[in-house]
């Protein structure tokens, strides 16, 4: 990544400074009337900042992301004093993964927020699955702020990776937006995977689908085909300041879910409802690798993460089945007392106990786009013909739930 001197850095501030959003309709497509507005980070006009591309590279390269995230969600509000904003409407703006990371966005834009919160400005937040797998705690945290005001979240560009669809129950997203390559090339395979996925965790959630790119009739009809819900597009509009007045028919305000996620009762509780059973040990360390075996052989978009009572416990067998699954799964965690950053090659550590969380101090989890399944068990005694209490989870929401719990695990100081 290109570096900048403090001169450089004056000038992406000043760059900053002067970058303002352009806003893009989104629409319902039952009967075209208007659901809000998208915040799109726009560069100084003629500048080499123009783009968002490369407005967003040259303040991430200058250290300054956590500025103009700010500066752009701080000027979307402001924006809507100046125009006659109905309460229906929406605003979409846009959660950066690195100002997630950096942290609070600074005290002028948090009261904006805070006044947005108050006046009851209707608010969704997008964000994409790799932010949910490069910080994850961050990333769930933020989320857990964002519902705190009662607003939503949308996943965005869902079906450039079929990671997303592996992320739609932790993240349990208000809209899910189509990516617009899901409009604009060949209806193959991946598509129609991407699609139904997600129109069925719309049906069962009450989740909002959104097709991107809608640009032509016929991307129009597709998305139709679809099921859409909200169709957003340079059919509608091309991203442009804010109109003083909104044309055309304001629609129905977006429904959100007001699904946080730190869940009550804790999982824990949950998970001790379910009736243990026993298997000899070795019955045990096998059903878990299976798991890896079917969930790796299964989908490359998995996501595993594994809990243990301390590193020097687990057998090198396991770490091995772990190590083997991790080319072939989005991303494999591994939580435990004493635990390396990478306690084995490609598998992601975190030095710290999930026993309390969980109620179980061993455990084995993944999710995939059609799959879910969760092996939880009280210690293996050195004799592995011994029986063992576990339970094995199947019902996709309770696994979704344990995985955003693990997520959300912080490594001891």
């Amino acid at each position: 990544m290109q570096s900048y001197s403090s001169d450089d850095k004056g000038e992406i501030g000043r760059v900053i400074q002067a970058a303002r959003p352009q806003f893009q309709p989104l629409l319902w497509l039952d009967d075209m009337s208007l659901a809000g507005y998208e915040s799109l980070a726009r560069g100084p006009a003629g500048s080499p900042y123009e783009h968002p591309l490369e407005l967003f590279t040259a303040a991430r390269a200058a250290g300054l992301v956590i500025e103009l995230d700010a500066a752009i969600t701080r000027h979307s509000i402001e924006a809507l004093d100046g125009v006659d904003w109905p309460a229906e409407l929406t605003l979409f703006g846009n959660l950066d993964p690195d100002a997630i990371a950096a942290g609070s966005p600074g005290p002028a834009t948090s009261q904006i927020l805070a006044r947005a919160a108050a006046e009851g400005t209707r608010i969704v937040m997008e964000i994409t699955e790799r932010a949910l797998l490069d910080r994850p705690r961050a990333l769930l945290r933020a989320i857990d702020v964002v519902r705190s005001h009662g607003w939503g979240i949308a996943m965005d560009d869902v079906g450039v990776e079929e990671d997303a669809l592996t992320m739609l129950p932790i993240l349990v997203p208000d809209v899910v937006k189509l990516d617009m390559s899901l409009l604009h090339g060949p209806f193959d395979a991946h598509a129609a995977r991407v699609s139904g996925t997600t129109r069925t965790y719309c049906d069962r959630t009450g989740a909002l689908m959104l097709c991107e790119g809608v640009e032509t009739e016929r991307h129009e009809t597709r998305a139709r085909a679809l099921g859409a819900d909200l169709v957003q597009g340079f059919r509608y509009g091309r991203p442009a300041p804010l109109p003083a007045t909104v044309a055309g028919t304001v629609g129905r305000p977006i429904t959100l879910l007001d699904r946080g996620v730190t869940e009550l009762p804790p999982v824990a509780h949950r998970l001790a409802a379910v009736a243990p059973a026993e298997l000899p040990g070795a019955q045990i360390v096998s059903l878990a690798s299976e798991m890896l075996t079917a969930v790796a052989g299964h989908t490359s978009a998995a996501l595993v993460v594994a809990t243990a009572p301390a590193i020097d416990l687990i057998p090198i067998a396991y770490l091995d089945a772990l190590t083997a699954a991790a080319p072939r799964c989005a991303q494999v965690t591994l939580i435990a007392s004493g635990c390396a950053p990478e306690p084995a090659l490609g598998v992601r550590g975190v030095n710290a106990s999930a026993a309390d969380r969980l109620g179980s101090p061993w455990s084995i989890t993944a999710i995939g786009p059609t799959m879910a399944v969760s092996i939880l068990s009280e210690p293996l005694s050195a004799d592995l013909e011994d029986p063992v209490k576990h339970r094995v989870i199947h019902d996709r929401l309770m696994v979704a739930d344990i995985l955003r719990v693990l997520l959300a695990t912080r490594a001891d100081k």
